[in-house]
């Protein structure tokens, strides 16, 4: 049987293994294999979450999946049926660091790099072989890039790994330099960074890589005993298309979903698995942008897969406004919001113009489904709202005190 280690700490990040209470119950997050979630992974997730959760589950920007509404007893025998399945580690320690975003479309994009996965691979058993890692802070993770149609953009990861003519660069996030190297370099690199984060964090009481690098770069790499030799530019100027059809030229392709606000129920996901199946796509994979990508799908199967996605309210055009609404759950789900941020974000995201900008409709300020700024940020506290203008949800707000239609308004006067 699964040994759990719950967290009920604000601001902890739950795994599978590490539970957390919320006001609907214990959420636990699944952290899909390298590759994909297969139809019968995916089933096999959807039906657990409604056996032994509320059924409710959302997409991540850290690419994973939430799962709401657990008792503390459900969480251990719904942890085992995962683990046994291959979808998490058995050992709590793993599991917990077990942190690697890859680039949705790895190994199925022929313009993509075709090592990626492998990296990822090699990277991810690297990690899990390494004790002297697992003192690393739960949000403490690695991304691998891929390049191709739908590159990593802005991703918030500790270590950053890309492909670069031919080769590998690394780089900790908020870092000027890089390394270049193969593959096998790229991945010793990685856990040379992460190994000096391990002592630097003991040492000078940082949580996140980003932060000793912004303040002293070369302390960082010292610690970690190499020198760049490489400017590290942006890893992608600008990423692609994440919603609708994306043709790989070769008969196949793929097709991007998003549930509004990344959230979604378990007969939404059943559904997707048994279209899955019917149209021959082997597995789903989740990018940063909380979009759902069926890979390999047929090129003659993309109007059944539009028609899908259209009839089990799915997101499929990128002009839709609620693809730049992000939300979290909100009260009553969640115990520290104060405001219905989920059910408000409904509210905003139909006056918004296909031309306006992101919107982050936020509880509290943990800021749980966004910690990047947004155009506008609206943060509940004491059952209102407060409005940021180009920022985060730890910034000073311009308004106070704003209620749903206020918070239209000011929408509608300003960003519509």
């Amino acid at each position: 049987m699964a040994t759990l280690n719950p967290r009920a700490v604000r601001g902890a990040c739950p795994d599978l293994l590490h539970p957390m209470q919320s006001g609907d119950g214990w959420l636990v997050r699944i952290k899909p294999p390298i590759g994909g979630l297969t139809p019968v992974g995916l089933t096999a997730l959807a039906h657990g979450a409604r056996r032994y959760g509320n059924g409710l589950i959302e997409a991540t920007a850290r690419g994973n999946l939430q799962l709401r509404g657990f008792s503390s007893a459900s969480t251990a025998s719904f942890a085992d049926e995962m683990i046994d399945l291959g979808l998490a580690a058995a050992e709590p320690a793993v599991e917990r660091i077990r942190n690697i975003l890859v680039a949705p479309l790895a190994g199925d994009d022929p313009q993509a790099a075709p090592d990626c996965l492998a990296v990822a691979r090699a990277l991810e058993e690297a990690v899990n072989e390494a004790p002297d890692l697992r003192s690393l802070p739960a949000k403490f993770g690695f991304a691998v890039d891929a390049g191709g149609l739908l590159p990593l953009h802005e991703t918030a990861a500790d270590v950053q790994l890309w492909p670069v003519q031919g080769a590998w660069a690394v780089r900790g996030a908020g870092c000027r330099r890089a390394l270049h190297g193969t593959a096998q370099d790229a991945v010793a690199v990685a856990l040379r960074l992460a190994r000096a984060c391990v002592a630097l964090f003991r040492h000078q009481g940082e949580r996140r890589l980003r932060h000793i690098a912004e303040r002293d770069e070369a302390a960082l790499w010292t610690a970690a005993d190499l020198r760049p030799t490489a400017d590290a530019s942006p890893v992608v100027s600008s990423a692609g298309q994440s919603l609708g059809s994306l043709g790989y030229g070769n008969g196949r392709g793929t097709f991007g979903l998003l549930a509004p606000f990344g959230a979604m129920d378990a007969d939404m996901l059943v559904g997707l698995a048994d279209l899955m199946q019917r149209i021959g796509s082997l597995s789903l994979t989740i990018g940063p942008w909380r979009s759902l990508h069926l890979r390999g799908v047929p090129d003659h199967q993309v109007a059944a897969v539009s028609a899908f996605a259209s009839d089990r309210g799915f997101v499929k055009d990128a002009h839709d406004p609620r693809q730049r609404v992000t939300a979290c759950a909100g009260a009553p789900a969640c115990a520290a919001a104060t405001v219905p941020a989920r059910h408000d974000a409904v509210v905003l995201a139909a006056v918004l113009s296909i031309h306006g900008g992101r919107v982050h409709v936020s509880g509290c300020t943990k800021g749980c489904a966004s910690s990047t700024p947004a155009d506008v940020t609206f943060v509940g506290h004491g059952g209102r709202y407060a409005l940021i203008e180009a920022g985060s949800t730890v910034d000073a707000p311009v308004v106070t005190g704003l209620d749903v239609t206020a918070a239209v308004d000011y929408l509608k006067r300003h960003h519509a």
